[in-house]
């Protein structure tokens, strides 16, 4: 993360990937979570940690069509391989050229799947962080 960098978070929860994003200088940051009361907890926390300017949180989704056309510097999903699968397309579509995506809550089963659909959708794999069983993708967008 970079000063001034545009930053999605896509399943935001609490908000605390969010809330550091701002708090490490990004200029503008959108959580979007699908769960209404994580919406709620998602805003009183970044009220609550003085953020509340820098970050919009929304009930919602990436849509999987081509609509959605707002583009970052860095996306940030800890959700399911199974979402991250789902919605890949819409999460490369949705990064700057040489933006970066940070995958998260891939248990191990699925880690070869998920980055093969992922580099269907566009992105290359710079790396996989492990935790146990856990894994996460970081990929970046080609140049657009």
């Amino acid at each position: 993360l970079r000063r001034g960098m545009a930053v999605l978070d896509l399943g935001t929860g609490s908000g605390i990937l969010a809330i550091a994003a701002a708090k490490l200088g990004a200029s503008q940051v959108l959580a979007l979570d699908i769960n209404p009361a994580a919406v709620a907890v998602a805003r009183s926390n970044a009220q609550a940690n003085g953020v509340s300017d820098a970050v919009a949180v929304t009930l919602g989704t990436l849509p999987k069509d081509k609509t959605w056309r707002r583009t970052f510097d860095l996306v940030v999903a800890n959700i399911t391989a199974k979402v991250i699968d789902e919605l890949a397309e819409p999460l490369v579509r949705s990064l700057k050229p040489q933006g970066i995506l940070i995958a998260g809550g891939i248990i191990e089963e699925r880690l070869e799947e998920v980055s093969m659909r992922l580099q269907k959708a566009g992105a290359r794999i710079i790396g996989v962080l492990s935790d146990v069983e856990w894994r996460t993708i970081v990929a970046q967008a080609g140049e657009g």
